[in-house]
């Protein structure tokens, strides 16, 4: 008797367990949004960083050039380049502010995706 209910049971097993191993490949896609997410971040750190690095490089060669006596000429060609890569900075600065965001949101849709698979799991026990 017991195996007519497990027979007749199976087909909603089945679903069950469909909808776990599809909760199981979103996981996995969630957490290579993630990693990719977060790879995205430190590119675009790096990107600032070296932008800051540079920027302190032209800021120090100018003051040295200052010291020299080197013409106005010059010295006004500087002053646009660091300005220019003060915008770059502000640039970059708005970039890595976005990627935090969508990094932030990987990781909200890999807990939600996560709590989806727990929940399938449960239902096929």
């Amino acid at each position: 008797m017991t195996g007519k209910k497990k027979y007749r049971l199976q087909p909603v097993l089945d679903v069950r367990d469909r909808a776990k191993q599809e909760a199981a490949r979103l996981v996995a896609a969630r957490r290579l949004q993630v990693e990719q997410a977060e790879g995205e971040l430190m590119r675009r750190e790096r990107e600032m960083a070296a932008c800051l690095e540079h920027q302190a490089a032209a800021q120090e060669q100018m003051l040295a050039e200052a010291g020299s006596g080197t013409e106005a000429r010059h010295m006004v060609a500087h002053r646009t380049h660091l300005a220019d890569l003060r915008t770059l900075e502000q640039e970059l600065r708005a970039r890595v502010e976005q990627q935090l965001l969508v990094v932030a949101r990987a990781r909200q849709d890999l807990d939600n995706a996560l709590a989806a698979l727990i929940e399938a799991s449960r239902e096929v026990q």
